[in-house]
């Protein structure tokens, strides 16, 4: 019977060594111990001396436990906290165009994440080390808010500026300054208050433009039914020119889309500026021939009087 039961025996031998041990080891300890010493990040922790110190307090925990207590759920969280280390890095190298910087920020809300789950590690967190990344955290967050509150102001596109402004508060008030965070939140919202009034203006114009140049191009026929188009071009362009500055005040995207609508009517006021000239040309031409002929048939009448009156003295 004993011999049956040599082979649950192997199976168990099997599965126990499949099974990864959770106790503590001085080798699992001297593992975590080389990977945080070997941790090469200078620029970072001369910007944000909170994770150098969070690392130091790491590396400090981790040689003050005894190789027993250093488990799997230690290097866990340590792994955890090395990848915390590596996207502030990463979102931390960003250049002056403001698109890296929204990039950093998406990073740094997964940084937020990480933080949280990595404060459920009561190894952790009885050190207070994840403190130190919630404040280093803030800080990025509050340099972010000034990135962006600054580009505000240099930006002139207005629909880009608002954008900015409102990462702005966001990032403020991640960091918590609530009073930055609410200044820049107002700022934000006057200003898309009126850019909002001023794009239904511009767009009125516009339409109003449209409309004028309709009835310019399908005006009625004769000189009269020109001159009232030539009015509503005029009208056309006043129109439009006036949108046209609002736009352009904004530095508005939109100014792309009225081009065409813009040679159209400088196209078509063109044309009936050279048709009401060829119409006046003509007029001016008639005038000048019936005046020419009525000249002819006055001086005629002049002559003939004078042959007249001639005659009658020779004859007298």
């Amino acid at each position: 019977m004993r011999y049956h039961l040599i082979p649950v025996f192997l199976i168990l031998i099997l599965v126990l060594s499949t099974i990864t041990p959770v106790d503590g080891s001085d080798a699992t300890k001297r593992e975590i111990l080389t990977d945080l010493l070997a941790i090469d990040k200078p620029s970072l922790f001369e910007d944000y001396s909170e994770l150098f110190l969070a690392k130091t307090k790491v590396q400090a925990t981790i040689q003050g436990m005894d190789g027993s207590e250093v488990t799997v759920v230690t290097s866990e969280w340590v792994d955890l906290f090395l990848e915390i280390l590596d996207k502030f890095e990463a979102m931390t190298d960003v250049d002056d165009d403001p698109a890296s910087h929204i990039e950093a920020l998406r990073m740094a809300d997964d940084v937020n994440s990480s933080i949280s789950l990595f404060a459920g590690y009561d190894e952790a967190s009885s050190n207070g080390i994840p403190l130190l990344l919630e404040l280093a955290l803030e800080r990025f967050y509050i340099k972010e808010g000034e990135f962006f509150e600054s580009a505000s102001r240099i930006e002139k596109e207005t629909a880009v500026r608002i954008e900015y402004m409102s990462i702005s508060s966001e990032a403020y008030r991640k960091g918590d300054l609530l009073t930055d965070s609410s200044r820049m939140r107002f700022e934000s919202a006057r200003t898309r208050r009126i850019y909002e009034k001023d794009m239904e203006n511009a767009a009125s114009f516009i339409d109003a433009a449209g409309v004028h140049l309709d009835n310019a191009e399908h005006h009625p026929p004769g000189f009269f039914g020109l001159t009232s188009g030539f009015m509503e071009v005029l009208k056309a362009r006043d129109n439009f020119y006036s949108g046209k500055k609002i736009y352009e005040l904004h530095s508005d995207r939109k100014l792309e889309t009225i081009e065409e609508l813009e040679t159209d009517i400088n196209k078509t006021y063109n044309e009936m500026i050279i048709a009401i000239l060829k119409v006046l040309l003509a007029y001016l031409v008639l005038l000048a021939v019936l005046t020419f002929i009525t000249y002819r048939r006055v001086t005629r009448w002049r002559k003939d009087l004078y042959d007249t009156r001639l005659g009658e003295e020779l004859i007298s």
